[in-house]
């Protein structure tokens, strides 16, 4: 992974099984995790530039029902999180894999509201035509400064 970022200029994401825990407390059961097991994986993803994704949902990302471990995880790099801030990540409840599913969110903003109305009766006024035509032919920065125009005039 360090000679695959090693080229990467630009944001990018990983997420997946990474078979390995990063800090004391992931792993309940099982093994004895040693320092040398923290400290590789860590090494690694300081030299990738990656930091986990806040995250909601489970803690515990595999179990065999006798060991429980966070080893799947979902990572990114500062310019991701420059570009996608917004990112949500959630660890999906299991079901029949002993792996829990990861997913992206990327919540949408709601659409603002329009800040122009056209009325129709507007068109029944004996200036309208020559007030559009006087409009369109001022030269303004932005288009529907025109459109705006016309109806400040009167």
């Amino acid at each position: 992974m360090v000679s695959i970022t090693s080229n990467l200029d630009d944001s990018w994401c990983v997420m997946g099984d990474f078979n390995t825990i990063l800090h004391q407390g992931e792993r309940i059961e099982g093994n004895e995790v040693t320092e040398g097991e923290l400290t590789a994986f860590g090494d690694c993803l300081t030299q990738c530039g990656l930091h986990e994704f806040n995250y909601k949902g489970a803690f515990f990302t595999w179990t065999n029902k006798t060991i429980w471990s966070r080893i799947d995880r979902a990572l990114h790099n500062n310019l991701w999180f420059d570009t996608f801030d917004y990112t949500n990540v959630v660890y999906q409840p299991q079901g029949l894999s002993d792996h829990t599913p990861i997913s992206l969110d990327f919540p949408t903003c709601p659409r603002p509201q329009p800040s122009f109305y056209f009325c129709d009766m507007w068109t029944k006024d004996p200036q309208f035509k020559d007030l559009v035509t006087m409009s369109l032919e001022r030269k303004h920065q932005h288009p529907n400064y025109r459109l705006l125009n016309i109806f400040c005039v009167t």
